[in-house]
């Protein structure tokens, strides 16, 4: 199929539209996204209480043995259907 330079340029302005709103939608997830980041009380998981007491009480610290074991996901390959 052969495009006339018209109908090319009439594509490309279109393609420039669609990725123009694109940009868009983007910038608004971003904004929204630092809205609520800003607004959180708890922003760090390092510095979230919950999170102290739970290595404090039971996973004894960052890195341990228990604390990987059970916060690390593993992965095992598994045959396709």
């Amino acid at each position: 199929m052969k495009l006339w330079p018209v109908q090319v340029v009439a594509l490309v302005e279109e393609v420039n539209l669609i990725i123009m709103e694109i940009l868009r939608s983007l910038k608004k997830r971003i904004d929204a996204l630092n809205v609520i980041d800003r607004t959180k009380v708890i922003r760090k998981s390092h510095e979230n209480p919950y999170i102290l007491r739970l290595y404090n009480e039971y996973l004894e610290k960052p890195g341990s043995d228990k604390a990987h074991k059970l916060l690390h996901t593993h992965y095992l390959e598994r045959e396709w259907l």
